[in-house]
């Protein structure tokens, strides 16, 4: 599965609606066609992690891929399950769970992913990420957001390399 991932909208621009006040923070219409031109649907627009991923953002970023679905994230002794959000960035992987009163969010660099598996089950697919750090499941019903998360976190993969490194200062 080769693909070659370009985001139909480019949040650097300069008429790309982001703020010229010092907040490179797009707004939440430029980003909802960002969402929108990756494939997510009405229903995901709507939904509480949509609304939280902008802040986890960092500046320079590129949105490259988002996947929207039910969730079963295990790591070491843990294991927690619900609906989620996890979206490939060109530094990171983000996990997000919103609900009321509770945020959950992980952030998961491309040097700890050991790899993606997919597999299509009745209507929906599965996609499961593989990290040092446990496994993260996603079953989703929208393929178009599936094939260009896929494409987006295997081509991070394979050109970063093991050497991957990621300053958080940046």
């Amino acid at each position: 599965m080769g693909y070659t991932i370009k985001p139909t909208v480019v949040l650097t621009s300069t008429n790309d609606g982001v703020p010229r006040n010092g907040s490179p923070k797009p707004t939440p219409a430029v980003f909802k066609r960002l969402l929108k031109s990756l494939g997510a649907n009405m229903y995901d627009l709507h939904v509480p992690e949509t609304s939280f991923l902008p802040q986890l953002m960092k500046p320079g970023e590129v949105l490259l891929g988002v996947l929207y679905g039910k969730y079963t994230y295990t790591n070491y002794d843990n294991k927690l399950f619900g609906r989620g959000l996890l979206a490939a960035t060109n530094r990171r992987l983000l996990f997000i769970d919103c609900k009321p009163l509770f945020v959950h969010y992980d952030e998961i660099l491309y040097g700890v992913v050991s790899g993606i598996t997919h597999s299509n089950v009745a209507f929906g697919s599965i996609v499961t990420v593989s990290t040092k750090m446990g496994t993260i499941s996603f079953r989703t019903f929208n393929t178009r957001t599936l094939q260009r998360f896929i494409g987006a976190v295997e081509q991070l993969l394979f050109s970063q390399g093991e050497g991957a490194r990621y300053d958080n200062n940046r």
